[in-house]
């Protein structure tokens, strides 16, 4: 199966959704480019902050912060979908 054939699939199961059905994936939808902009935000003030010479290591440790919780975060939603 194509890439296109698989978008025209797609397609049609969306076209025949309910609207209840696709409000609720709408509201998912906005509620992660909230999350998207407000990491987006969150990450372009880390550039100002290492454009303004508080250094390298400030922004390593955030990198590094982040990605430990990110790591923890998917182990544990890994053990509880496992049980």
């Amino acid at each position: 199966m194509s890439f296109g054939d698989v978008s025209k699939c797609v397609a049609s199961m969306w076209d025949a959704l309910d609207p209840d059905s696709k409000a609720m994936y709408k509201k998912r939808t906005e509620m992660a480019k909230k999350e998207y902009l407000r990491q987006l935000a969150s990450y372009r003030a880390t550039l100002v902050v290492v454009s303004q010479g508080t250094g390298i290591q400030a922004w390593a440790a955030w990198v590094s912060d982040r990605t430990s919780h990110r790591i923890h975060r998917a182990r544990h939603n890994h053990t509880r979908e496992s049980t």
